[in-house]
């Protein structure tokens, strides 16, 4: 079941990855929720026909492996229901949408924190109750309405809802920054002075400015991340978007976060040993 999950679960983050890319977050977002529903349907297929070595192995799936594509179903219905809420609302009431999700989650944690011990990482006297399919004792879900069936535990549920909320938390978080941001002030009649244009994707190109901002290529390394992705992207002839959310998904990829910088090096040493 590992080497299934691995391969369906790499397939789930090279999609993402490349949904990345689109700058229309609802679009992304929606896009997103497809690829997630899509690989929950593989793996509910596969174990359907598929008979657990023992009950650890049994905990193992539903402890440390589901949590991890259940977490993305969570974190993509929220943030896809959130970014609506944007073309119906002021900025301001948008505003305080978010910081009502992010005390939404703190009182979940505060609610909630006798069972967190027994998520992944915790405790694991209770592992037999949590992580398999017979599983007993007096827990519970935020949904009433939510169904525990054969291919679902509880102990997956409240582990992929802790993961799905410090990965939402990072994206309110991220929003919010993006409301305090000072918009840039055209000047009329001023030509940008690079003379490049960006053709490669926008996903990219954040990557590559993200990791000179962390060096500390530019002024002396005093550059703020907003100077660092305005000026990069200005010069290139292109619009940063909301970069800080583009970083956020950078920081989610299953496999390869840093593909395109990595991509680069391998060219590079390519090149170069050609050159030798």
């Amino acid at each position: 079941m590992t080497g299934f999950f691995d391969r369906v679960l790499g397939q789930l983050g090279a999609g993402l990855t490349d949904m990345a890319g689109e700058t229309n977050l609802i679009q992304r977002f929606a896009g997103s929720l497809t690829l997630v529903k899509e690989a929950i349907a593989e793996l509910k297929g596969e174990l359907r026909n598929y008979s657990f070595n023992g009950k650890e192995d049994e905990i193992i799936y539903f402890r440390d492996l589901a949590p991890k594509v259940y977490s993305q179903l969570f974190y993509y219905m929220k943030v896809y229901a959130v970014e609506n809420y944007r073309r119906f609302i002021s900025p301001e009431r948008f505003r305080r949408v978010l910081q009502e999700e992010m005390t939404r989650i703190d009182e979940f944690y505060a609610r909630h924190r006798e069972l967190m011990q027994h998520v992944p990482g915790g405790e694991s006297f209770w592992d037999d109750c949590l992580y398999t399919r017979q599983g007993y004792g007096n827990w519970w879900v935020e949904q009433d309405v939510l169904y525990i069936d054969e291919d679902f535990t509880i102990g997956t549920y409240w582990a992929a809802m802790s993961l799905a909320n410090a990965e939402l938390m990072q994206w309110l978080k991220g929003q919010l920054a993006e409301l305090d941001r000072p918009v840039a002030e055209e000047v009329p009649g001023k030509e940008r002075k690079g003379k490049l244009v960006w053709t490669a994707n926008l996903v990219d190109l954040v990557e590559l400015a993200y990791a000179l901002h962390l060096k500390g290529c530019l002024n002396n390394g005093q550059a703020t991340l907003k100077d660092t992705m305005e000026g990069v992207a200005a010069f290139l002839g292109v619009d940063p978007g909301k970069y800080h959310i583009t970083i956020q998904e950078i920081a989610r990829r299953k496999i390869s976060p840093t593909k395109f910088l990595k991509s680069l090096m391998e060219e590079l040493q390519r090149k170069l040993d050609e050159m030798q």
